[in-house]
């Protein structure tokens, strides 16, 4: 399933930001591609994730969406997540994990 941001639709959504070296942006990238392709997306419950870097390379944002909380918190227990955590923990200089609800959405 596609990423859909929709104000009518009750999706837990998590935005992690990194923030990292410039030097190690793409190996956060690389990381999270990773994890996603080959754990998160077999998951139950997981919908889906986006990874988006800043022009002057110092963040990482990944944007995820879960059916319900309850399968983010199932997902971060499981030792894979708890691998991945640990190498992204290791390459950022920080991660700013926020879990947000869409307020609105306005498109053409």
């Amino acid at each position: 399933m596609q990423t859909v941001i929709d104000d009518k639709n009750a999706i837990f959504t998590l935005i992690n930001t990194f923030h990292v070296s410039p030097e190690n942006q793409l190996a956060v990238v690389e990381s999270l591609e990773r994890f996603t392709l080959f754990h998160a997306r077999q998951m139950k419950g997981f919908i889906a994730s986006s990874v988006h870097t800043s022009l002057d390379r110092t963040k990482v944002v990944n944007y995820v969406q879960w059916e319900s909380k309850g399968h983010i918190e199932t997902m971060l227990t499981s030792d894979v997540a708890r691998r991945h955590l640990d190498e992204v923990s290791a390459l950022a200089n920080n991660i700013d994990p926020v879990t947000y609800e869409v307020a609105f959405v306005v498109s053409m």
